[in-house]
């Protein structure tokens, strides 16, 4: 008797597995997948791969500081709603995004579950990684866990895409070969710009240049120009007129040819070592639909390109001139 009680009850397991999994498949076979982004460039990576069979929010205005973000209540209907939850990872959204999970109540999305994806953890190239990120001040600006804005790095946002593709697979196994296809088109695609893009940006190579935040590590690594120093002393914390001045001397000496800031700092300090040094400060998209020209990935990467290579152009070494002093 108790054999068969037993026996029973495996089966009862079963069946219900399987009708559970049935029941997903159906589900999918009529709607499409729910997705939720937090960076409109992880938005356009989705429906790459997902084509018709996703619907896609991406939360973050990419006019504003992506380290900085004030979730709204209709964040949290989207959350409930969501089968998929993409996210950079690496911290940067560590300031709303665990709660906006939490309070979305949504198993779907939980963390380490299938609809949690934390694209960090599948890319090959992680920058600024620290041997013990709990030991320092743990904010997203200073990037405990390794550099966030790999955004600029074609190979690591090709794997972004990989990691998307095979979690969409899993989620909808009936369109797996659909996804499939979809990421191989846009990788061989995407690898073809990116050894364009490495060539036209070749002259730039070993050429120096200065940050606001440090936000260009993957940009420079890609392209081959120099990072000398950043105007944050440390990532967040708005540079003092003494950093400001240590900045400035090494701009005389070491003359890079641009400064590198992204659309949501201010322009005070860098116009202050502009007319301090000489040094011209160049504005450069984020994030899809940061600038205009920028809606998709290749249009913000080609934008890129262009203005690093117009800027060293016009600047090439920068010249004496400017005060001695801020």
């Amino acid at each position: 008797m108790r054999r068969y009680r037993t026996s029973s009850i495996l089966i009862s397991l079963a069946l219900a597995v399987y009708l559970f999994s049935l029941g997903s498949l159906i589900a999918y076979s009529r709607g499409k997948v729910r997705v939720v982004t937090t960076l409109n460039w992880l938005g356009y990576l989705v429906k790459r791969v997902g084509g018709d069979k996703v619907e896609v929010v991406s939360i973050v205005n990419p006019k504003v500081d992506p380290h900085r973000i004030y979730p709204r209540p209709s964040y949290v209907r989207y959350f409930r709603r969501a089968d998929l939850l993409v996210y950079a990872g690496l911290f940067l959204e560590s300031g709303y995004l665990p709660k906006l999970v939490e309070i979305s109540r949504n198993p779907r999305i939980s963390p380490n579950s299938i609809g949690d994806l934390d694209c960090s953890r599948y890319i090959p190239v992680i920058l600024e990684r620290v041997q013990n990120p709990e030991e320092r001040v743990v904010t997203a600006d200073v990037h405990p866990f390794g550099n966030p804005h790999y955004q600029y790095y074609p190979e690591d946002v090709i794997a972004a895409a990989k990691a998307i593709t095979d979690r969409l697979s899993k989620i909808d196994p009936g369109d797996k070969d659909y996804f499939t296809r979809n990421f191989q088109s846009y990788k061989e695609f995407l690898e073809d710009k990116a050894r364009e893009w490495k060539r036209r940006l070749s002259p730039l190579r070993d050429a120096k240049v200065v940050e606001y935040h440090k936000s260009f590590e993957y940009l420079a690594a890609f392209s081959g120009f120099k990072i000398i120093a950043t105007l944050e002393p440390i990532p967040g914390v708005p540079p003092s007129p003494a950093h400001l001045e240590k900045v400035a001397k090494l701009v005389r000496k070491e003359k890079p040819f641009v400064l590198l800031t992204n659309v949501y700092y201010e322009t005070r300090t860098p116009e202050k070592l502009k007319e301090a040094t000489g040094l011209d400060y160049l504005i450069l998209p984020h994030d899809l639909n940061s600038m205009p020209g920028t809606d998709t990935y290749e249009d913000m990467m080609d934008l890129i390109v262009e203005k690093l290579l117009n800027a060293w152009k016009r600047y090439g070494v920068l010249e004496e001139k400017g005060t001695d002093r801020l």
